[in-house]
C-alpha cells in the first residue's frame, strides 16, 4: 500500500512539471495548428492519467460489491434452473401459447 501510494505520488510529481512545460509551450506558442494540437493532447492525457487511479480507488469497493452480487445472482440462477425439469418447460410453453388467442 505504502508502494502504490509512493508511486503515485511521484507520478504526480513528474506529470506536474510535464504538465507545466506543456502550458508554457502552449501558452506562449506561435506555431501551427497542428503542434497546437498535439501539445493540447498531451496535456489531456497527463491530466486524465492522473485522475484515473483516483477515481478508481474510491470506486473499486463498489465494483467489488456489484461482482459479488452477480456472482450471487448466478448460484441463484444455476440453482433455479436445475430444479426446472425438461418437460415443464414444454408444458409451460404449450399452455402460453394454448392460452394466448
Amino acid at each position: 500500500m505504502v508502494y502504490s501510494v509512493l508511486l503515485h505520488i511521484w507520478l504526480l510529481v513528474v506529470a506536474y512539471f510535464n504538465t507545466r512545460d506543456i502550458l508554457f509551450i502552449l501558452l506562449g506558442m506561435n506555431d501551427d495548428f497542428l503542434t497546437y494540437t498535439f501539445n493540447a493532447l498531451m496535456l489531456l492525457a497527463v491530466v486524465v492519467s492522473c485522475c484515473v487511479p483516483v477515481l478508481l480507488w474510491l470506486d473499486c469497493p463498489k465494483y467489488v460489491q456489484y461482482l459479488n452480487s452477480w456472482s450471487e445472482f448466478q448460484v441463484t440462477h444455476i440453482n433455479i434452473s436445475l430444479m426446472i425439469r425438461p418437460i415443464d418447460i414444454i408444458i409451460y410453453m404449450y399452455y402460453s401459447l394454448a392460452h394466448k388467442n
